[in-house]
């Protein structure tokens, strides 16, 4: 799914979503997949920047204490063309802060991190949580969708 919008200074923002899918971040540090986005392949069009993220529509604890993001980590992509994992997204200590069993719903991950040179039309961009970490025993996220956006 694509959406184009008109960004500043003329720039056109085409940006691709994944299918939506449930993660859950533990209380260990663990490597979690994401879901991958297919980008169509409109090769006319010149990539002058591209920026990566994540929607979810909620997150809740399921520990029974409050809960948050444990320790610095990325969110990574990696095109096989290309080769080779990079940062995409920094999500910093204590994001996604959540009360004991509590619910909070949406959220944007939205990275700063210039992607282009990962980012090809006609390619399909893989994503990863490097270390994803909580404090408490899961924080679960609904409905997440990875997200290309790529300026023309």
């Amino acid at each position: 799914m694509g959406y184009v919008s008109k960004g500043v200074a003329g720039l056109t923002c085409l940006t691709f979503y994944s299918d939506p899918f449930g993660v859950t971040v533990p209380a260990v540090a663990t490597t979690q997949t994401m879901p991958p986005v297919n980008i169509p392949n409109i090769s006319s069009l010149p990539i002058l920047a591209a920026y990566v993220g994540f929607i979810t529509d909620s997150f809740r604890d399921t520990s029974g204490a409050e809960n948050k993001t444990d320790g610095n980590q990325n969110i990574q992509i990696d095109n096989v063309a290309v080769g080779g994992w990079l940062n995409g997204v920094s999500v910093k200590a204590g994001t996604f802060v959540v009360g004991a069993n509590g619910y909070v719903g949406h959220a944007i991950i939205h990275g700063q991190i210039d992607v282009k040179a990962k980012i090809a039309f006609g390619d399909t961009i893989s994503f990863q949580w490097l270390s994803a970490k909580a404090d408490g025993a899961d924080l679960e996220m609904g409905h997440v969708q990875s997200f290309v956006r790529i300026f023309v």
